[in-house]
């Protein structure tokens, strides 16, 4: 009826009761009513409504699966609101919540009759462990069933976090949600059941519930280490060479399978070690698998489950994805899916979940996975700012509230503005999916006072979807180099390397240790590495979330350790390493958590502690003379996983061991160049630093720990023929005899201070170089020698050069024997030097007339011999080359002298 303001009163009340209803039946209800005829005329016009209620199957229960390492302490936790879940406050009392951002969507279904709270009752029917008292919960002598009353407040928390008190003073967990602590010592599948058990208020409600439908399952497999690998990343690499912070590229190596166990590698270049943990537990249905005694230290049973790699056949078998879709709790980071977070943390921008097919028009769009989009969920459409509305769902089809400026095209990212972080560990109330539609009642650090996202799933139940539980692993180097941190993120991202607009497709990359704030981070006798909570639960004053894969120890593991005796030397490596990249993570020992893929990861790099093994040792200053190749240490890399909280019953699994032989990518040589005219040499030093490079590119993020550019170099006249030194490098000097001379690097790339510079040799486009300009107008011969004062760990390097103002020498050989120093090309061979040919072309050819040419080698301690008739005789020869300064003895046939002309090519 409308009264005579037009509203509507005496409405219809009407109760269905659906008793002998079932399921697939439908309930009609017709609302009929007349409205009043035309003026003047008869009947008014009849009109109804039809109300249909369909009776269906709620979703199946299904048990909530969750990994755990043996020792670890788990958080039995159930939802009981209707719906679960919570939203974020922006209006209201926000004084009644920690940070005033928590509120509930549902109703507790157990306040009704006056009662306060609700009991609930957790039974362990099988398998290890036992429950532990916390959070005001009751167990029983046996330890196998606890009790715990729980508010019918729908507030996770109110002026206490902890506890709500009721009426009668008793504490009460809060916000309709039940938790509960378990803890195994052992392997093997744990199953337990929560149930409703009581009604709790100002009067008896009759003891048990009748009825009883409120049965919740979850199953814990707890673990056992079962191996733990490392090797080498070869497939990635910094752009800038080894810059602190800077990103691996390509992104995204989710695919081991190019991966290494021995690799050559620059000495300073940043090396991408990846690690994987595996467990193993047994339970009633055998995966067939063998037993593995070849480690034993870690004999490995029968039948035993691995995970991740057995979670989509122990959960799906062969049927995998159809008929256990529940299971499928995290998209995998190969993409197929096109599913990633748009930050590391999920937070502030939109979470990618589809992409547009062809046939869309700007309100129907039609989508290549529509299982993210249900009706009222808001999205992003490409790179659009504004965001629109799903409001109705077909298959891979979505018509959104509000028309698009023009029909995207195919290809087009559509994505979800959650308003929550997408924050590790599963958690058993999240509701799988994205907020706000799916959002749950999982406390978030990374926001305090917010929930967070830790399911979302692509389709496809793999290995990828195994919530792995963090494990402790430290990671130690052995003999050359240091090892430090890598986040997550600067390797698990699609896009360009330290660009914007990346996309992160390998969640979790943040994680809370422990996985709840009602969960102690220490207690005695246990505890984890981390304390993500603090004592202020969600407030946000603990360690914070943990990002992987940051350092939890540094240079020790968790009980103190360094592993290894560090030197005085190393120590001072180690030192300058940790100020000039500014990473206080740099060590040989690191200590890091595995993510949810059972996968670490450190970086590796050479430069410290190195034993130079294929570097020559200069023969003038005693340093270390390394060519471009050259092996210059050994770095063995090898992991220990141990379990966190409580541990000691079962012991840590150690890893196989990768090997890193560190190369040389620079050099050190002098050429001698010709001047403006006859009378002019250049004496010209070339460097490249150990990591191939010239410049000092600290302020482009590369970092460099030994420099050649700026090193000093000093000249000395040592023998003379009319030579002095009359000019010098930018910054150097001349002492006034002219006859020594220090100078300093430069790079051919500064060519704002108009250095003189010469063609970089092997090669290079960009070098260091330094020089001196010799005159001697005598057109004679002058002896430099060059000490370059090395970074220290290489020492110092001395040459020796010859520099030869004319254009050939003339010696004399008497008969039978005569001594020379060779002044011509440095390495010709006695065939060539001897007949005029090669590298002596234009000397004369004395070749008939020599009888045996010997040279006596240092090295070997031993003469070398050459006999012109020999020449053919395998073994007759084994002097093969002429070393430019070094003095040999000729033998000739006689009986009259003879005069040989040498071209001098010794510059």
């Amino acid at each position: 009826k409308l009264d005579d303001d037009g509203s509507v009163f005496d409405n219809p009340v009407f109760t269905i009761s659906p008793d002998n209803c079932q399921i697939g039946d439908s309930i009609m209800v017709r609302v009929s009513g007349w409205e009043p005829g035309p003026i003047g005329s008869g009947t008014g016009i009849k009109i109804y409504q039809d109300i249909r209620i369909n009776l269906i199957t709620a979703p199946l229960p299904v048990k909530q699966v969750v990994l755990a390492w043996a020792g670890q302490r788990v958080m039995v936790e159930h939802d009981w609101r209707i719906p679960g879940g919570d939203h974020q406050v922006d209006a209201g009392d926000k004084d009644m919540y920690p940070n005033g951002t928590l509120d509930a969507d549902g109703f507790c279904p157990f306040g009704v009759d006056g009662a306060y709270g609700f009991e609930v009752t957790a039974v362990r029917g099988s398998g290890p462990g036992n429950f532990i008292p916390g959070n005001d919960v009751d167990v029983d002598q046996c330890a196998d069933i606890a009790d715990a009353d729980v508010s019918t407040y729908t507030e996770q928390f109110y002026d206490d976090w902890l506890f709500i008190q009721n009426a009668q003073g008793n504490s009460v967990q809060p916000g309709c949600i039940s938790r509960f602590i378990y803890e195994s010592e052992d392997q093997g599948q744990v199953d337990i059941e929560l149930f409703v058990s009581d009604l709790l208020g100002d009067f008896d409600f009759g003891g048990e519930l009748f009825d009883n439908q409120t049965k919740v399952a979850v199953v814990i497999y707890y673990m056992k280490l079962n191996t733990v690998n490392v090797s080498l990343v070869t497939s990635v690499s910094k752009p800038t060479h080894n810059s602190t912070g800077s990103d691996f590229a390509p992104g995204n190596p989710w695919d081991s399978s190019t991966d290494v166990t021995e690799a050559d590698w620059n000495v300073s270049r940043d090396l991408l070690v990846r690690g994987r943990v595996t467990g193993w537990f047994t339970n009633s249905n055998p995966s067939g698998r063998a037993r593995d005694d070849s480690d034993p230290t870690n004999v490995l049973p029968a039948d035993r489950w691995v995970m991740p790699t057995d979670w989509a056949l122990l959960q799906g078998g062969s049927c995998g994805y159809e008929c256990r879709p529940e299971y499928d709790y995290m998209f995998a980071p190969n993409n197929t899916k096109g599913i990633a977070l748009s930050t590391p943390t999920g937070q502030g921008s939109a979470t990618l979940v589809t992409t547009t097919v062809a046939g869309s028009t700007t309100t129907v769009l039609k989508v290549a996975d529509a299982s993210q989009l249900p009706v009222g969920q808001v999205i992003k459409v490409g790179a659009a700012t504004s965001t629109v509305t799903v409001v109705a769902r077909t298959g891979n089809t979505i018509t959104i509230g509000s028309a698009l400026a023009a029909a995207p095209a195919a290809g087009t990212t559509i994505s979800v503005l959650t308003g929550v972080p997408f924050e590790g560990p599963y958690s058993m109330i999240d509701i799988p999916g994205l907020a706000p539609v799916f959002g749950g009642a999982a406390l978030s650090d990374l926001d305090p006072g917010n929930i967070k996202d830790t399911i979302l799933g692509d389709g496809v139940l793999d290995w990828w979807d195994a919530p792995m539980p963090p494990a402790p692993v430290t990671v130690d180097i052995n003999g050359a180099g240091f090892i430090k941190q890598v986040r997550k993120q600067d390797v698990y991202y699609i896009g360009g390397a330290n660009a914007t607009g990346q996309i992160f497709p390998n969640a979790y990359y943040y994680t809370d240790i422990p996985e709840s704030p009602w969960l102690p981070a220490n207690v005695a006798g246990g505890g984890f590495d981390w304390n993500t909570w603090g004592l202020d639960g969600p407030g946000g004053f603990g360690q914070g979330a943990y990002e992987y894969w940051t350092a939890v120890y540094v240079g020790k593991n968790r009980n103190g350790s360094p592993g290894q005796v560090i030197s005085t030397k190393l120590a001072a490596e180690l030192a300058n390493a940790v100020s000039v990249y500014g990473d206080s993570t740099i060590a040989r020992r690191l200590v890091v958590f595995s993510d949810n893929h059972g996968e670490f990861m450190v970086i590796a790099n050479g430069d410290a502690n190195l034993t130079f093994d294929e570097c020559e040792t200069n023969l003038y200053a005693g340093g270390h003379h390394c060519s471009m190749g050259d092996v210059v240490g050994v770095s063995t890399i090898s992991a220990t996983a141990d379990y966190p909280d409580f541990r000691g019953k079962h012991f840590p699994v150690s890893t196989n061991t990768a090997t890193v032989n560190w190369t040389w990518g620079g050099y050190k040589e002098v050429t001698v160049e010709d001047g403006e005219t006859q009378q002019f040499k250049y004496i010209v030093l070339h460097a490249l630093d150990r990591d191939g490079f010239c410049q000092n590119e600290n302020a482009n993020g590369r970092i460099s720990l030994h420099p050649v550019l700026g090193e000093q170099v000093d000249w000395l006249i040592d023998s003379d023929e009319g030579g002095r030194f009359i000019d010098a490098a930018h910054l150097g000097t001349i002492a006034v005899t002219n006859q020594n001379a220090t100078t300093y690097t430069y790079s051919t790339a500064e060519t704002a201070h108009g250095h003189k510079t010469f063609p970089p040799i092997n090669d290079q486009t960009v070098e260091c170089q330094t020089w001196v300009k010799l005159s001697n107008s005598l057109l004679g011969r002058t002896n430099v020698f060059i000490i370059a004062h090395e970074p220290a760990d290489e020492g110092k390097l001395g040459f020796d050069r010859i520099v030869d103002f004319t254009d050939e020498i003339t010696y004399t050989l008497n008969f039978r024997w005569s001594l020379i120093t060779w002044a011509g090309a440095d390495g010709i061979s006695p065939t060539d030097a001897l007949s005029g040919t090669g590298a002596n072309d234009g000397g004369t050819n004395i070749l008939s007339e020599v009888t045996a040419v010997y040279g006596w080698q240092q090295q070997s301690q031993s003469w070398l011999s050459f006999f012109p008739d020999g020449v053919g005789v395998p073994g007759a020869n084994d002097l093969t080359g002429l070393e430019e300064g070094a003095a040999y003895w000729i033998a000739i046939k006689g009986p009259n002298s003879i005069t040989w002309t040498v071209v001098t090519d010794v510059n």
